[in-house]
Order: C-alpha cells, then sequence, then structure tokens
C-alpha cells in the first residue's frame, strides 16, 4: 500500500474552469516547499461547465494531484465532506478554488499545526476586499455564533482550514451546505479539541462569480438556530 501521505488538501470546485488551473499550480508550487508528502484532491462538485477537464488535465500532469468527481451538485459541503472522505493524509484541510486567498497561506498553517500540535487551525481573515454587504453579514453571522456558543472564534467561514484526520474523523460531519466549517468549529470546541488562528488576507475574485447568494446567508442562520437547537 503507498505511505500514507503526511497532508491532503481538499478544494471543491463548483463551475471553476476559470480558476481551477492556476488555484491547483499555486498549491503545487508552495506545497512542494513544505512536504514532498502530500496529496491534493481536486473535486468537481457536480460542476455544469470545463471544470472536470480541466481537473483531469491537471491530474495527467501531477502524480499528487487526486480527483473525486460528484455527479450532481449537493451543496458546498457535501463536495468538501467527499473530499475528505478520500483524503489519507495525516492531516487534511480545504481551501477555496476561487484564489481570493492566496496558497502560501496553507503553508503557514500546516508549519503551525505540525510544529505546535494544535487539533485544528484555522485561516482568519485580517484584510477582505468584498463587497460591504458580505463583510456586514459576516460580521453578524459570527457574533450571532460567538453569542449563542460562548466562542471567540471571529471569521468561522474563512479558508483555508487544516486539521488532524482523526479529529475530524470523531466529529462525523453531516453538513451538504455552507454550514459545514461552523459544524466543524462547534464540534471541535464540544470535544475541548485546540484551536489557532493564523491571519491572512482575502482578495477579491478574478473570474467567475461567488456561488454565496442571499439563499446562502438565510442558510446560515437558519442551520445556526436549528444548531443551537439541537434540531441538527
Amino acid at each position: 500500500m503507498p505511505k500514507q501521505p503526511s497532508l491532503s488538501v481538499v478544494v471543491p470546485a463548483y463551475n471553476e474552469e476559470e480558476n481551477i488551473s492556476t488555484c491547483a499550480s499555486s498549491l503545487i508550487k508552495v506545497l512542494d516547499k513544505v512536504t514532498t508528502n502530500y496529496e491534493l484532491l481536486l473535486v468537481d462538485n457536480g460542476s455544469t461547465d470545463k471544470t472536470s477537464k480541466k481537473i483531469d488535465l491537471l491530474k495527467k500532469h501531477n502524480p499528487h494531484i487526486k480527483k473525486v468527481s460528484i455527479k450532481t451538485n449537493r451543496g458546498y459541503g457535501f463536495g468538501v465532506r467527499k473530499g475528505i472522505e478520500n483524503a489519507r493524509g495525516k492531516y487534511a484541510g480545504w481551501i477555496d478554488a476561487d484564489n481570493q486567498v492566496g496558497a502560501e497561506f496553507i503553508a503557514d498553517i500546516y508549519r503551525k499545526i505540525k510544529r505546535e500540535n494544535y487539533d485544528i487551525v484555522i485561516a482568519r481573515r485580517k484584510l477582505r476586499d468584498e463587497c460591504l454587504s458580505r463583510r456586514i453579514a459576516s460580521f453578524f453571522y459570527n457574533t450571532l455564533v460567538s453569542t449563542l456558543f460562548f466562542t471567540n472564534l471571529r471569521d468561522i467561514n474563512a479558508k483555508p482550514k487544516i486539521f488532524k484526520k482523526s479529529a475530524y474523523d470523531e466529529s462525523k460531519m453531516l453538513s451538504d451546505d455552507w454550514f459545514i466549517d461552523t459544524e466543524l468549529l462547534l464540534k471541535f470546541k464540544a470535544k475541548k479539541k485546540s484551536v489557532a488562528v493564523v491571519d491572512c488576507i482575502s482578495k477579491e475574485r478574478a473570474h467567475g462569480k461567488s456561488n454565496v447568494t442571499f439563499r446562502t446567508v438565510y442558510e446560515f442562520f437558519k442551520n445556526i438556530v436549528l444548531f443551537r437547537l439541537g434540531v441538527r
């Protein structure tokens, strides 16, 4: 059996044909500098554009790349979970395919979790090049989570996140939608897992459009209330 990777990085991609090649190339360039023992799992999350074909080409030219195919999109969280189900690394995590957060922050987070033995290390967007409405919605969402669950985490949905794969497996993740970031951190908190934060910079998306809509914001707030009531 092949040697277990030290790190598995999952990239969920839904209609990211304009971004996936740049994203993968950037990650490979960075990861090659911190470890030779890694795998990059590119998840075609039910895309209807050329994302799948782009991943096939990338996989053909780099042995570190693995493709995970999902026929029909069932949500962002479903894509993340399926990617991590296929991950074999001691450490695993995910980053978005939109190139808004630079690949170099993966290296910073990976070094910190290995050096200081945290259960999870997450990004916090110190600078965010986003529209005002997105920043306001994020502020209120993080404030609500902090209030309901007595946590001081202030940027729950920021990526990348890297964690011990064994700790993730214990959490038995269920979210198919954007709530997956919150579910993960609240379950780690409930199990008293150690958490650390690394500051990062989020840039404006260069290509394509965000899949975060008004419906997504509604789902965020609905899910956090249901989670607090123990319904999910």
